[in-house]
């Protein structure tokens, strides 16, 4: 039955193909971006859902784990015409894996026309490495 379940969920998971979805990858790290829709934020802000997954030969301690979980509210930001966007909020999504690190990013709308808008996730804790979505974010509808 439990194994069903999962399965269930894994074919309801890949239905559809996700709008706005995008990916960056090196050698240690993928980052993963999605806009979340109308549904799942609310009006008068602009969220995204992002997931980190290291890669398995990145050796990842349990003080990096902690500031993967409690640490991370200056790494993700906007960049713009005008400077950096900086959210209202970051919360860290617990998903029961400890192979990925989700988070829901929320941006304050005002004033922040997202096809201008570049996202970037700027790493301190795993690859030091700055990770810049160059396509324009658009939020799903």
């Amino acid at each position: 039955m439990r194994l069903f379940a999962g399965l269930a969920l894994l074919f309801a998971s890949c239905s559809r193909p996700e709008s706005g979805f995008q990916q960056l990858k090196d050698k240690a790290l993928t980052v993963q971006l999605m806009p979340m829709d109308a549904a799942q934020s609310k009006d008068s802000l602009v969220s995204f859902r992002l997931r980190l997954i290291p890669e398995k030969s990145l050796s990842i301690s349990s003080e990096q784990k902690q500031q993967l979980l409690f640490r991370m509210d200056s790494c993700f930001f906007l960049s713009g015409k005008t400077g950096k966007t900086f959210p209202l909020f970051i919360q860290p999504v617990p998903t029961g894996s400890d192979k990925s690190f989700d988070y829901i990013v929320a941006f304050d709308s005002v004033g922040a026309n997202t096809d201008s808008l570049k996202m970037v996730y700027a790493d301190r804790y795993l690859t030091n490495q700055t990770y810049f979505f160059k396509d324009n974010l658009q939020r799903s509808k």
